[in-house]
């Protein structure tokens, strides 16, 4: 069974009849932020409460979370129900932006370095906690730099994922928020 929650309310249980959507789309990826889309009808209570990039809509199956994510925009149909489009909580990690560096370490004290910079950047909500950083370096030691200002995703993607590293991104939800 399926509940979807818009930051702590509930608004969508197959179980409940007020808790309906119209349509919802999910679409996962590997080391992509994925996507859910969903249409709500104008008698919906939360119909006006959406803010976009602030609202975090969480999917759940079985009470694990399978997608968390923001509404990144909306629009109305000739009905006036509303369809919304979700980011997934990778993208947070765009909102903010590594200075320009030049490293020499591990690729666990890189991956550090960047999640530490990112949560100092951003609001609580887009804050992620490190757990297991499995991805190993022969030598067990890389040398990194960055002259630009870019954003802590297409940092950890062109010096720890799509370089000779390879690795997955993968965020689990703990008790204690995400790790």
């Amino acid at each position: 069974m399926y509940k979807i929650h818009a930051d702590n309310t509930l608004i969508y249980d197959s179980t409940l009849e007020d808790y309906k959507l119209l349509k919802g789309t999910l679409s996962l990826e590997t080391n992509k932020s994925g996507s859910f889309s969903f249409t709500i009808p104008p008698t919906h209570f939360y119909y006006n409460d959406f803010v976009k990039l602030k609202t975090v809509i969480s999917i759940r199956k079985s009470n694990e979370i399978i997608f968390r994510g923001r509404v990144l925009n909306d629009s109305d149909d000739y009905r006036n129900n509303k369809n919304f489009t979700c980011e997934g909580e990778l993208g947070f990690l765009q909102d903010s932006v590594i200075r320009p560096f030049e490293f020499t370490g591990t690729p666990e004290e890189l991956f550090v370095k960047f999640i530490t910079e990112h949560n100092s950047q951003v609001d609580d909500f887009k804050k992620f906690k490190i757990g297991t950083v499995t991805v190993k370096d022969p030598n067990n030691l890389i040398v990194r730099s960055n002259t630009a200002y870019e954003s802590t995703l297409s940092n950890m993607n062109s010096r720890l994922i799509n370089d000779s590293l390879g690795g997955y991104f993968y965020i689990t939800h703990g008790e204690d928020g995400t790790e």
